[in-house]
């Protein structure tokens, strides 16, 4: 069973007020590790709310929010000046205190709508033509 203490321990140090220093997580694959960097570079004054968390026996979940502005460019792009906010759901899994899994699901496709990088194609244009007989 997860000890309410060890479980809090680790969204405590997950819940700083800024997130501009490097995040490491042991089991993100490499690709996500990237994003995870490139949001804390492009967004010095990131912040992460944890709204809710449950937990019972091994398992903790979390749903966050994420907020900031891209003052410095993501990922080579200028910096748009624009705020983001994200959200997310995080299921920890703990064995003797100690995290040993991780899922996570964030609108990684909403950040980056909101930052202006994805096109929204126009609603298709319809042509009503009557002919007379």
């Amino acid at each position: 069973r997860v000890r309410s203490s060890a479980a809090s321990d680790v969204y405590k140090r997950q819940n700083k007020s800024n997130l501009s220093q490097d995040i490491q997580y042991d089991h993100d694959p490499p690709c996500l590790e990237q994003v995870r960097r490139a949001i804390c570079a492009a967004c010095p004054d990131l912040t992460l709310t944890i709204e809710d968390v449950l937990a019972e026996g091994k398992q903790v979940a979390t749903r966050w929010t994420l907020r900031g502005t891209d003052t410095r460019g993501y990922r080579g792009r200028l910096p748009t000046g624009r705020q983001i906010t994200t959200t997310g759901i995080q299921m920890a899994r703990f064995e003797q205190n100690h995290l040993v899994e991780v899922w996570e699901i964030a609108d990684l496709l909403g950040m980056l709508s909101q930052l202006g990088f994805l096109c929204t194609p126009e609603p298709p244009r319809i042509t009503v033509r009557r002919f007379s007989s």
